[in-house]
Parts: C-alpha cells; sequence; structure tokens
C-alpha cells in the first residue's frame, strides 16, 4: 500500500514538474495585407502577399510560452496600360507612348518572428493567447517596367532589411492530445530600417502596417 502511495506521489511530481520546455511545432499558411498610410506605390492600394510559416515554442510555466519562426510569403502583380497612356502626367508635359505600357513586379518576404504567448482562456479543447513580439523581415524585390514615364526600360532588383512590433491573437483547438488547428491574428508596424537597396524613395515606404492572419496545424512535442 505504502509502495502504492509513493509511486502515485511520484507519478504526481513528475507531471508536475514538466510544465517547462519545448511545447509544439506549428505549420501555418498566411495571409496578409501590408500598405501605407496614404498611398501604396503611386495608388492608394492594399498588397496581398501570401505564404507558408513554421515556428516552435518553448513553455515556461502553465502560461507563458515563447515562440520562434520562419515564414515566406510572396507577392506578384501585373499592371497593364493598354491605350499606351500612363497613369501618371509627368513635368512639363504629357509623353505619347506607341506601344502598350506594363508594369511588373514581385516582392518577396522571409520573416523570422520572435514572440511571447500569454495563455488567458483555457477551457477544455479551447486556449486563447494574446501575443506580443518583434520580427525582422528581409523584403526581396524586382519591379519592371517595359516603357517607363521617361521612355527608358526599368529593370530593378533589391532588398530592404525592416524590424517591425506585432501584437495578437491566437486561437487553438485541441483535436487529439498531441495535435491541433489554430488561427492567430496579427497587427503591427515596421518601425527600424537596417539595410535598403532602393534606388527610388517612393518604392522604399511601401510597405509600414501589419495585419496578417495564419491558420493551421501545431502538433505537441512536451
Amino acid at each position: 500500500m505504502t509502495l502504492m502511495v509513493l509511486g502515485v506521489l511520484a507519478g504526481r511530481t513528475q507531471t508536475t514538474e514538466k510544465t517547462s520546455g519545448f511545447y509544439d511545432i506549428k505549420v501555418s499558411y498566411i495571409y496578409s495585407l501590408k500598405g501605407e498610410s496614404g498611398k501604396y506605390l503611386w495608388q492608394n492600394k492594399i498588397a496581398i502577399p501570401y505564404g507558408v510559416g513554421l515556428s516552435c515554442s518553448y513553455q515556461f510555466n502553465k502560461n507563458l510560452f515563447s515562440e520562434i519562426g520562419f515564414a515566406f510569403k510572396i507577392e506578384k502583380k501585373k499592371h497593364e496600360y493598354i491605350d499606351g497612356t500612363p497613369p501618371i502626367i509627368p513635368d512639363p508635359g504629357p509623353i505619347y507612348y506607341y506601344i502598350d505600357l506594363y508594369h511588373t513586379y514581385t516582392n518577396r518576404y522571409i520573416d523570422l518572428p520572435i514572440q511571447l504567448h500569454y495563455n488567458f482562456i483555457s477551457c477544455k479543447s479551447v486556449n486563447l493567447l494574446a501575443v506580443a513580439g518583434f520580427k525582422g523581415t528581409l523584403f526581396l524585390y524586382h519591379d519592371y517596367w517595359n516603357t517607363y514615364f521617361d521612355g527608358s526600360i526599368r529593370n530593378e532588383y533589391g532588398s530592404d532589411l525592416h524590424v517591425a512590433y506585432c501584437l495578437g491573437l491566437i486561437e487553438k483547438f485541441s483535436i487529439s492530445n498531441k495535435l491541433g488547428v489554430f488561427a492567430s491574428q496579427n497587427i503591427g508596424s515596421y518601425f527600424y530600417n537596417i539595410k535598403s537597396s532602393y534606388k527610388y524613395k517612393w518604392a522604399s515606404s511601401s510597405y509600414n502596417k501589419i495585419f496578417e492572419l495564419k491558420i493551421g496545424l501545431n502538433y505537441k512535442i512536451n
């Protein structure tokens, strides 16, 4: 009898002690909006990068977690001006073209987020977590005009490295003891530019604000 009681107590102790360590791995699909207050490129538009992410979290105690991750997003767009009329009339006056104009760009984003998560609601198979953290974004762009407004061909490649702060929520739903699904929403802003190779200043500020949605699977490893 004594041995049975000691065994139960030892089991409880082990269970209690196992509240820290690597907790879970998340695989996600990312859908984000980016824009500048006022203008995106030369128009009032919002761009929509999309991609995939992978992250791993570490548990400090019952409610506090940290997470580090990696994400890759891409955005492609083509603007066509079929009648050969440019969208902007440059000074000193209009320039007339005899070919159709088009502008294509491909933007790629590599994100490295570091976050803290706090589990403030836990109910059976549902958990809600508050999120706060930072992320670095390496922005790689290719900008091509078949004919620019001054008659030249523009074919630009470059990169930009920014740091942002992010706040958000995560909703987690358990399917089994190990497997679950989650959704998250993040807002934030880029506030520090580490490196830029932009030739044109109007392009370097083409994204400042962040609104990001994620859905995916999480697998518990703890």
